[in-house]
């Protein structure tokens, strides 16, 4: 596969422990960690944001409950995606 530079990266922690990750290609790849509480996510999950930038992600933010996450690239462009990790 072909390797990308992370340029940023954001942790959520909440009812789930949310990482996103962007790139210096414009992608966004937000992953739902492990966790031993019961009930919740038992493997890594990976979500990706695509073809919404295609420059370098220089800024990330989460909403409190993780629903929602902002992204912003070098050009100046922010973008809102919703998330709906239960899917």
């Amino acid at each position: 596969g072909k390797t990308e530079s992370i340029t940023v990266v954001k942790l959520l922690s909440c009812f789930d422990d949310l990482v996103a990750a962007g790139t210096a290609s414009g992608r966004v790849a937000v992953f739902q960690l492990v966790s031993s509480l019961p009930g919740r996510n038992k493997q890594l999950r990976r979500f990706d944001v695509t073809g919404i930038h295609k420059n370098s992600i220089t800024a990330l933010a989460w909403s409190p409950n993780g629903m929602k996450l902002f992204s912003g690239d070098d050009k100046g462009k922010i973008v809102y995606s919703s998330l709906d990790l239960d899917q």
